[in-house]
């Protein structure tokens, strides 16, 4: 600024003076409360609560507060978003894709509002939009890896990559934006194999776990997820203790939910405890039993049944093994044909 600009209200009437100064105080402090205010606590309350019924397996109660959200905010990307998070989690626990329209769906809202929004917002709203156009890529990419095409997957992690950077161009403080790059710099070098090797790819892994820790420190909704990916994360590096300790805080949180025993009954079982595998592969199996999740009931009998062969118990790996065949016959054609290498390996032990 020149001294010219500078001394401008000099060269004003005191009545014209005061009153730029006054709509430049209300501009700036207009500009402040919207930024604040994209993230109402109402807002917060909904999403927090969706997350909450998703981690506990309540998918009927999320699909209820999403609505509520696309409803209070039916122009933000955000309910549609969060509505689309509540159909692939339902799709990821009974391991079926349920939803394949309404899912898509809601992921095209989600980025079409958030596309449209960007045009008009200010720099904190323009981020936002940012992070539910890369999460709704993200999570678009995580459906076509289990039940679409692994190109579809690949495309769809480069756009949420681009549009978690784009976002923190316009508001670095939004650390919800770093728990998307975290999992993307991680599990892109980690899956890079050869290519990094060469160096088409860098290693970024580092840099993606300590994004993800500082999303758990300093995000408004994110730390959850972040946990929850961090699981995973140390399951493959082999860092056991590390998963440990977050799967059992994160199981104490959310004790209804599915998602973080089968962490544990993962961990256990590398790590050879095969007492504490067998419980907690248990616990689920008495729970995808009673919901008719035969996908996820055959994944736990089978489990089970190698974690009492490995630790030479031959008598029980038999026995469940023959409980297994008590209901066989009520399984779905479709998901015997899905499992039926395990299935074939159970009824083997039982009839031998």
């Amino acid at each position: 600024m020149n001294r010219h600009s500078f001394f401008y209200c000099k060269k004003v009437p005191t009545i014209q003076c005061i009153f730029l100064i006054f709509l430049l105080i209300f501009l700036f402090s207009q500009a402040v409360i919207s930024s604040e205010l994209y993230l109402t606590e109402t807002k917060k309350e909904i999403i927090k609560k969706i997350q909450a019924n998703i981690y506990l397996d309540n998918f009927k109660t999320a699909h209820t507060y999403s609505d509520s959200l696309i409803l209070f905010y039916n122009d933000d990307p955000i309910g549609y978003l969060f509505k689309a998070a509540v159909y692939l989690g339902e799709m990821t626990d009974a391991e079926n894709n349920l939803y394949p329209i309404q899912f898509k769906q809601m992921i095209d809202t989600s980025i079409i509002l958030g596309e449209k929004n960007i045009l008009s917002a200010d720099s904190n709203r323009t981020a936002w939009n940012y992070l539910c156009i890369g999460h709704a890529r993200a999570y678009r990419s995580l459906y076509e890896s289990r039940f679409g095409s692994m190109g579809s997957a690949l495309k769809n992690g480069f756009k949420a990559k681009s549009a978690y950077q784009h976002g923190l161009q316009y508001d670095s403080s939004l650390y919800d934006l770093y728990g998307g790059l975290g999992m993307y710099h991680y599990w892109k070098s980690a899956k890079a194999g050869f290519l990094r090797w060469i160096g088409v790819f860098k290693d970024d892994k580092q840099k993606g776990i300590d994004e993800l820790y500082l999303t758990i420190d300093s995000s408004e909704i994110s730390a959850d997820a972040a946990n929850s990916s961090l699981i995973y994360i140390y399951i493959d590096t082999k860092q056991y203790d590390s998963a440990t300790v977050i799967a059992e805080k994160m199981q104490n949180k959310y004790p209804s939910g599915k998602i973080f025993l089968w962490a544990l009954a993962k961990i256990y079982f590398e790590i050879k405890q095969y007492d504490k595998a067998i419980k907690n592969y248990q616990q689920i199996l008495d729970r995808v039993y009673l919901e008719k999740n035969f996908y996820n009931t055959i994944e736990c009998e089978y489990q089970i049944y190698k974690a009492y062969k490995n630790s030479k118990n031959e008598t029980m790996a038999k026995t469940i093994a023959q409980r297994f065949m008590l209901y066989v016959n009520k399984i779905p054609m479709e998901i015997r044909k899905r499992q039926r290498d395990k299935i074939k390996i159970l009824l083997k032990v039982a009839t031998d």
